[in-house]
């Protein structure tokens, strides 16, 4: 079962943020379901791309965490698919001991031969987490990278 690490709360400010925001389990979204519209699709989400955590901003799913040992091209090929498919949260940060990278849900699916890294998938390489909560709760990640936040590559217009 996976839940959000000490360091991973701790790395991007998230241990004051509430439950109904910030969900750390499964069982966390369970105790919240009666109360939050979206708790079928993340707990879907859940259990098939196996989070570490899950961000709403104004009740909406908005980043999926995923913490991973090591960041490998297959594991986020697929990793990626899924996220894309399910077309709900608008981010996905995959953290490793070493690396950060956050991508979007409003770029094209990677094809068969493509690198995950193309057309805009990847939003960013984070060097510090910091500021990241801050820069979603504004909105000032999709005003950075734009080309990576195009509605008609969402899963439901593709």
């Amino acid at each position: 079962m996976s839940i959000a690490s000490v360091q991973l709360i701790k790395d991007f400010n998230l241990k004051d943020v509430s439950a109904h925001d910030f969900f750390r389990s499964a069982e966390d979204i369970e105790k919240y379901a009666g109360r939050h519209p979206y708790s079928h699709l993340m707990r879907r989400a859940w259990e098939t791309m196996h989070l570490n955590g899950i961000l709403c901003v104004d009740s909406r799913p908005t980043v999926y965490f995923k913490e991973v040992k090591q960041i490998r091209s297959r594991l986020l090929r697929e990793l990626y698919q899924k996220f894309w498919n399910q077309g709900l949260a608008t981010l996905l940060v995959v953290k490793s001991a070493t690396d950060v990278q956050v991508f979007s849900s409003l770029a094209e699916p990677v094809r068969e031969n493509e690198a995950l890294s193309d057309k805009d998938r990847l939003v960013e390489t984070l060097k510090t987490t910091a500021t990241f909560l801050q820069r979603v709760e504004t909105g000032q990640i999709y005003r950075d990278h734009p080309e990576s936040f195009n509605s008609d590559k969402a899963v439901d217009k593709f």
